[in-house]
């Protein structure tokens, strides 16, 4: 499953742009999501590249230099919470780290693949032309 998620009276909505879709329909505030369909299909095409082609990487490279400074680790997942939980992650963070990045997949190998991938797909952003709304963003990327 997807996070953040959000349940409303027994209804799932996964994935930060599908709240925001959700949460504009269902409330009428006209800043949430875009009214005309082609700016709304251009900033879909956006979103669904930034998904495929940055967020994925930008996650899995983050993640490994987090997990490399445990202090970094519990300071950042704990940020708002009580200072007794914040405490408690800080002593058992160290000895999950080895877990999570197994169960994340989270190898210096993947890591380094990842901001490369991330560097390349980065590095179109560069080349856009002024009118970023006509760029035909595609999400065609391959995970290898």
């Amino acid at each position: 499953m997807q996070v953040p998620v959000l349940v409303d009276d027994g209804l799932v909505v996964a994935g930060s742009a599908s709240i925001v879709e959700w949460l504009g329909q269902t409330s009428g505030d006209p800043g949430l999501v875009l009214r005309d369909s082609q700016q709304a299909e251009a900033a879909k095409g956006w979103v669904d590249w930034i998904d495929a082609e940055v967020g994925v990487d930008a996650r899995a490279a983050l993640f490994w230099d987090v997990f490399t400074a445990p202090k970094l680790a519990a300071a950042l997942f704990t940020t708002g919470q009580p200072a007794w939980k914040a405490a408690l992650f800080r002593r058992l963070i160290p000895g999950r780290i080895p877990a999570l990045r197994e169960r994340l997949g989270l190898t210096r190998d993947a890591a380094e693949s990842a901001r490369k991938r991330l560097a390349a797909a980065l590095s179109k952003l560069s080349a856009l032309p002024p009118r970023l709304a006509t760029w035909p963003a595609t999400s065609s990327a391959s995970r290898t």
